[in-house]
């Protein structure tokens, strides 16, 4: 009788939560997924294959170890981690013990459970509904995003690093260029003395050559303060004091240009880190709308113990002292209908934001390697015209100093052909920096790094 009883209460409670489900939850968004959500690849961009400079992978798998950013990341990591074995904990019963000593009293007779013993007191909540599970699985996608999100951290350091580090050795091209427009400078200005000592040039145009010479010496300390600058800042990323940053003497483009700009495959895309994480999330934010619809269902809690209680110490361990119980409760939320309501409004405001974020990062990746592709083969078309303009006009220098010697043109026509020479190869030297830069840009954009 009692059991009948049990289960007509079970099957009313069971239609009462049905009902309540039924007024208060909604359809939800279904998410397209890319199989799980692969966090790596096999088409992604590794960067040890896309940077072949052995002085900057060294470099960035110093930084990968002793960045700041990085080691705060890992701890993020461990949290997530833990909180997401903190979800799958609640899925299994938790058994605790106690130990109890009371003064030995007549009215510890008439109460069995009070009094000396040991306890094993164990409670289990049943999951009927999968709540539970929807809850661990939004845990396991929000550890999930944090590994993205580390993977994140890693792939913009990756590319700060290796920009940094061109930075330093397009300033080493600027060093070379300026030095050689020194030394050119420094000839025609000593030519140019020596015509006025023999009445053949004026003072004027002394002044003038050493002008252009002394201008082109303030350009090199200004290069030089600019190089600590990226050194300093290499120091800071590798999380160590200032020290000398080692890099390639002779200026090579020395990224490998493998990427198909007219033909990138949709999965560097999706696989980068970001988008990865947003989705996560967006699956997270399901499972949480789907563990607050099931919080209108009725709820199992089994809690079932074992103990050894006597009000006297000396019979402890006696048959007379064994004590269990089952205690079985079946909860339902009746009067909490508007909060479980406000909760699952929430959670489903949540998830139409991070349906709104996954879709806005997927745009902003795509529109982010459209320009930089586009930017490459505008640089690419500009530096092979520079490339042209200083081979003529690295021509007209000699001329022009040949011609100056013999008085066929004026030392204005020098100093201008020489001032082009090393301001078009300084342009060029701009021009490159930007296309290596671009270059790292879309290695990031791809998703590359990790």
């Amino acid at each position: 009788m009692t059991k009948k009883i049990y289960l007509l209460i079970f099957s009313l409670l069971c239609c009462y939560s049905v009902s309540l489900y039924s007024n208060n939850a909604k359809a939800t968004t279904k998410v397209k997924t890319h199989s799980e959500v692969q966090s790596f690849v096999d088409s992604k961009l590794e960067w040890r294959n896309f940077f072949k400079s052995s002085k900057l992978i060294s470099i960035i798998d110093s930084a990968l170890i002793t960045n700041a950013d990085i080691q705060q990341a890992m701890y993020q990591l461990e949290i997530a981690n833990n909180y997401y074995r903190m979800s799958k904990g609640a899925l299994y019963p938790s058994l605790n013990i106690g130990a109890s000593y009371s003064p030995t009293s007549g009215w510890l007779k008439s109460n069995p459970i009070m009094g000396n013993g040991v306890s094993f007191i164990s409670s289990w909540e049943i999951d009927l509904w999968g709540k539970l599970n929807s809850q661990k699985k939004a845990a396991k996608s929000r550890f999930l995003a944090s590994e993205q999100s580390s993977r994140l951290i890693k792939t913009n350091l990756i590319s700060e690093i290796a920009k940094a580090y061109y930075e330093l050795v397009f300033f080493d091209e600027e060093l070379r260029v300026t030095d050689k427009n020194i030394n050119l400078q420094s000839n025609a200005l000593e030519i140019v003395k020596v015509q006025k000592e023999a009445g053949k040039a004026t003072n004027l145009a002394v002044l003038q050559f050493e002008a252009q010479l002394l201008e082109s010496k303030t350009k090199k300390f200004e290069i030089e303060r600019k190089i600590i600058f990226y050194e300093n800042l290499i120091n800071l990323l590798l999380n160590k004091a200032y020290q000398p940053i080692e890099r390639d003497k002779d200026f090579t483009m020395d990224i490998k240009q493998q990427i198909e700009l007219k033909n990138i495959p949709s999965e560097y895309i999706t696989n980068r880190p970001d988008i990865v994480e947003a989705n996560l999330q967006l699956h997270a934010a399901g499972f949480d709308v789907k563990a607050a619809q099931k919080a209108f269902f009725p709820s199992l809690m089994i809690q079932p113990n074992f103990g050894l209680i006597s009000d006297n110490p000396a019979t402890i361990l006696s048959p007379l002292a064994v004590s269990w119980g089952l205690f079985n409760s079946l909860t339902l939320p009746i009067f909490q209908n508007n909060v479980l309501k406000s909760y699952l409004n929430i959670r489903k405001a949540e998830q139409k934001q991070a349906l709104i974020n996954y879709k806005h990062k997927l745009y902003k990746a795509f529109a982010e390697v459209s320009e930089n592709i586009a930017k490459i083969e505008s640089t690419q078309n500009e530096i092979i015209i520079l490339k042209n303009e200083v081979a003529v006009l690295d021509s007209a220098v000699s001329n022009s100093n040949d011609l100056y010697i013999y008085g066929y043109a004026s030392y204005l026509e020098v100093i201008n052909t020489q001032k082009s020479v090393q301001e078009t190869e300084l342009k060029l030297i701009s021009i490159e920096k930007e296309h290596c830069h671009l270059w790292i840009d879309l290695f990031r954009s791809l998703g590359g790094g990790y």
